[in-house]
């Protein structure tokens, strides 16, 4: 348990010590007794070791002014949402209109008319076609001038 305690205190010391930060001698001679015996905290030196060199390494690149703003520009286009697909769009806006009051009468609508014409073609097997053509243009015609805009 006392090595847990130890190694969390090295581990907080261990970016600076990577980074030659630290000042206090017998700060070093204790983190460097601690890494000799402790391969865990061993292993997250070099990983600090690495992720700073990595960062020197950055730092001394030089971008165009060009690509930094093509790449402000893709940023800033991610932050907004990957690009969508416009039938995917298309369903959306549908399910929103669907789901909306006018959509629901709307969905009513249909369903009380297709189902008035069921019973139609099944009471009276002789129904005219024009007949129920007539029917569907009308509740088109109904549907269109409740929801124009």
């Amino acid at each position: 348990m006392s090595q847990n305690i130890e190694c969390d205190k090295i581990r907080k010391k261990l970016k600076d010590y990577a980074a030659d930060d630290i000042k206090d001698e017998l700060l070093i001679k204790k983190i460097e007794e601690h890494l000799e015996k402790c391969i865990i905290c061993k292993r997250e030196l070099l990983l600090w070791q690495d992720v700073l060199e990595k960062q020197k390494i950055i730092r001394n690149i030089n971008l165009s002014n060009d690509f930094k703003d093509r790449i402000k520009k893709r940023i800033k286009s991610l932050e907004s949402g990957p690009e969508v697909p416009r039938v995917v769009r298309q369903v959306n806006a549908i399910n929103t209109f669907l789901t909306s009051p006018k959509g629901c009468l709307l969905t009513q609508i249909f369903i009380i008319t297709a189902g008035f014409l069921f019973v139609i073609l099944f009471l009276y097997k002789e129904t005219n076609i024009l007949f129920i053509f007539l029917v569907l243009l009308a509740t088109a015609s109904m549907m269109f001038l409740l929801f124009k805009k």
